[in-house]
């Protein structure tokens, strides 16, 4: 009996020793490793945060100067001349750094703030107020000049930053597309310029991959916080978010959660390295964790795709232009053009839709997110692709007092000339 009473307590120990082995096992802390940011030799970032900071303190300063650029007013000769003589220096001075090595700068942790975002967008506005004049006036090699600044600028603004960065460099690029969109490039010059700006943008693109590696140390550098702080300054943090219950448990599984998220960064970096038309996000991990619950990182088809459409496209149709200006007639195929990638389709991976009519001239257009032919059509405001037989993406936007009449409504076909 006694020897039945010892295997039984035997048994029991070691029951209770595994299973406080498993919950140690199942509780214990990830282990967090964040590699230092690197920054390569003459980083220009800062250089150009002052730059842009210093002309928008200075912008600040001038009432009129301010309303002009915010609102992107037309301006009047004397105007011109009054912003090239004040703002030059700064346009000067960022512009020698646009060439240079240049990655945004900050740290992995919740504490950054980007006060400089708003001077970048006040920059860009700046030289979209003299590209349109500019263009209005029959300079447009002045003006396919600024269009190349202000999209190297979007891109050196967001190079080895997070998403929010290449969502400003996003914003940048299409600041300085507007006026050349809206107003049009026809002269030999300026038309060679814009196939050359864009040529640099595919040349040099700006690395999702390495965008959304940073997402994925800034999303584990939470974690760390968490792990780190004490229990009470935890539960202050998530107790908008989650019950008590869920919070014992999410601070208990702290690992699985982490775990959890880096199989989805994972497979979402996987889903990344191919071409944007054969990426699909549809079938990512589901996150279930408490503190993991309703995260999602924007895909590239919403972040990207419509700002390489974009612009290639106006390089395409530049191209075009400028191919019936050396020849008397407009190509039969994008192919003749020699463009490369240029005249690819992001949304597809093949070329372009492209037409010809002898009265009207040429179409040029992307099959964007919908992947359908609607014949041209497109949203009168952009953002409204949800429209109905209007998904396909133009080199064309409709004049900004044309816009709000317009909203809502799709655009029929373009023909360009």
């Amino acid at each position: 009996m006694q020897r039945r009473s010892a295997m039984l307590w035997s048994v029991l120990g070691l029951a209770f020793v595994l299973a406080l082995v498993g919950i140690y096992w199942y509780t214990r802390p990830p282990r967090i490793v964040i590699p230092e940011r690197q920054y390569p030799p003459g980083n220009v970032y800062e250089q150009l945060k002052n730059t842009a900071m210093r002309f928008s303190r200075t912008l600040s300063a001038n009432r009129e100067h301010k309303e002009i650029v915010s609102t992107q007013l037309e301006i009047t000769r004397s105007q011109y001349e009054q912003l090239i003589q004040k703002y030059q220096p700064f346009i000067d001075e960022y512009s020698v750094l646009l060439d240079k090595p240049c990655v945004a700068v900050y740290e992995y942790d919740l504490e950054w703030l980007f006060p400089e975002f708003s001077s970048f967008r006040e920059l860009a506005r700046l030289e979209s107020v003299l590209m349109r004049y500019e263009l209005r006036n029959g300079r447009e090699k002045e003006a396919a000049q600024r269009l190349d600044r202000v999209v190297r600028l979007g891109n050196q603004t967001r190079n080895g930053g997070f998403l929010i960065h290449y969502l400003v460099g996003k914003a940048i690029i299409f600041i300085g597309l507007d006026p050349v969109l809206e107003h049009g490039v026809h002269q030999p010059d300026a038309l060679q310029g814009v196939v050359n700006s864009v040529q640099h943008y595919i040349d040099h693109p700006v690395s999702l991959s390495d965008i959304y590696e940073n997402e994925r140390r800034f999303s584990i550098a939470g974690y760390r916080m968490y792990q780190r702080e004490p229990w009470t300054e935890f539960w202050n943090r998530v107790q908008g978010d989650m019950s008590l219950p869920d919070a014992i448990r999410a601070r208990l599984t702290l690992r699985a959660g982490y775990e959890e998220l880096h199989a989805y960064h994972t497979a979402f970096l996987a889903e990344l390295r191919k071409p944007l038309w054969e990426q699909d996000f549809s079938r990512l991990p589901v996150l279930v964790h408490p503190l993991n619950k309703g995260f999602a990182l924007l895909t590239p088809n919403t972040v990207a795709t419509e700002e390489v459409a974009m612009v290639k496209l106006l390089g395409v149709l530049s191209a075009v232009r400028l191919y019936k200006h050396r020849t008397g007639r407009y190509p039969e195929r994008l192919e003749d053009l020699h463009l490369g990638e240029m005249i690819i389709d992001p949304y597809t991976g093949k070329p372009f839709v492209y037409r010809v009519d002898p009265v009207k001239g040429f179409q040029l257009y992307s099959l964007g997110p919908n992947k359908q032919d609607d014949g041209g059509s497109f949203p009168v405001v952009r953002g409204q692709g949800a429209l109905v037989g209007a998904d396909d993406i133009v080199p064309y936007v409709v004049p900004r007092n044309q816009r709000a009449k317009g909203e809502g409504m799709a655009h029929p076909p373009v023909w360009f000339r």
